[in-house]
């Protein structure tokens, strides 16, 4: 489907790297999805706030746990969306599904966007 897609190499200097080619082609502030135990993606989005958003994928299937997860991320790390991909989950929840809602009410309470893909 995507042809010459380039390879990134992760390095210790990926974040300044980012940066600058952020710079480079006048881009002044990104999103950046975010696995909370991806100590790096995390630490990009904290140290720099005025240029990296963080996002977080939220599986409804997760129930409670997902909605704690989704909340400590948004309180200790700085995330500023949430995530969701339907059809990636498994089992599958529709975007119209009752698991998902406790998921968009969680993300009304904190004020934060969902991203559906």
């Amino acid at each position: 489907m995507f042809r010459e897609t380039p390879t990134v190499r992760r390095e210790p200097d990926s974040i300044d790297f980012l940066l600058y080619e952020m710079d480079r082609f006048g881009i002044e502030r990104g999103l950046v999805p975010v696995t909370l135990s991806d100590e790096l993606h995390v630490r990009a989005i904290m140290e720099h706030p005025d240029r990296l958003l963080g996002s977080v994928e939220v599986d409804p299937n997760g129930g409670e746990d997902a909605l704690r997860e989704l909340e400590h991320a948004v309180r200790d790390h700085g995330i500023i969306a949430a995530q969701f991909f339907p059809a990636g989950k498994n089992p599958p929840v529709p975007i119209n599904d009752r698991r998902a809602y406790p998921l968009y009410a969680k993300c009304v309470e904190l004020d934060i966007p969902v991203f559906v893909q």
